[in-house]
Parts: C-alpha cells; structure tokens; sequence
C-alpha cells in the first residue's frame, strides 16, 4: 500500500513510511525534524491491505465464463443486465430510500426532500419505460454453471 501511495500520491513534501510509535527504531530518525503529523485514519492501515486487483480491472462476465471453464465448468445460463421496473415514483423513492446508507443521517424534517433528489438522480441515470413508469437498470453478473461430466 505505501509503494501504492507513493507512486499515485507523489509529492515532494509528503514522505510515506512505515512505522510503529511502540518501536522507536523505526521512527528515530524524525527525532526533533518535525513540528507536526497530520493523519486522519492512515495510522489504520495495513501495510499490505489494498483493493483487489478485480476492483480495478472491473472483469466481465467473459472473464469469469472463461475462468470458470478453465477449472472445469460448463456455463448454462449468463446474465449481465437486470432491469426492475417500479409501478410508481413513490414505491422507486421508498425502495431506494431504505437501501441508501446515508437515509438515517437525514433530518426529518429534510428527509422528503431527500427522497424527491433520490428520485431526480435515479430517473436521470435509468429513466421511464413506454408506459411511463421509473426503472431501474442494473449491471449484475448472473451464472448458471455445473461441473462438466467426464466420460
């Protein structure tokens, strides 16, 4: 993570190191050379906690298909797009509503205001279909696989 760091955060007046207060020969050399350390959470960190290479990459389903058949198994079903429609604006606010994290920091007397921009962003990213009604369309990666038989 701290090759990571330095590498995408290069700045030549910020160093990246690896250190423990509890083991002073891993910090004496900042003795007396600065006045000050800033971290909000950085002091958390494990060194070698990072993001997986899968998250970057963002894989498709070929990807997967591909590595699922290179280990033995035979794909039947792939589905890569859901989309949900929803019977009125009002079932699509609440629905979302209750699987947004930040629903239970909102004020009361904020919340339906709350909902009214969850809904504008919601129909600005997904839309209506024909019949006017808001959905949703959403990217997932469904497979139905099972061990190829051997003769």
């Amino acid at each position: 993570m701290i090759a990571i760091a330095k590498k995408q955060n290069f700045h030549p007046k910020i160093e990246y190191s690896v250190a423990s207060i509890e083991d002073w020969s891993t910090v004496k050399q900042w003795k007396e050379q600065m006045t000050k350390v800033i971290s909000i959470h950085c002091f958390h960190w494990g060194v070698d906690d990072c993001v997986p290479d899968s998250h970057h990459h963002k894989y498709d389903a070929l990807y997967y298909k591909k590595m699922l058949e290179s280990i033995g198994f035979e794909v039947l079903h792939s589905k890569e797009r859901k989309i949900d429609v929803f019977s009125s604006d009002e079932d699509i606010k609440n629905f979302f509503t209750a699987l947004c994290v930040l629903t239970p920091h909102v004020p009361l007397n904020r919340k339906e205001d709350f909902q009214n921009d969850l809904l504008e962003e919601l129909l600005l990213h997904n839309g209506r279909d024909s019949n006017g009604m808001p959905y949703h369309d959403g990217k997932i990666l469904e497979l139905v696989v099972r061990k190829k038989i051997k003769n």
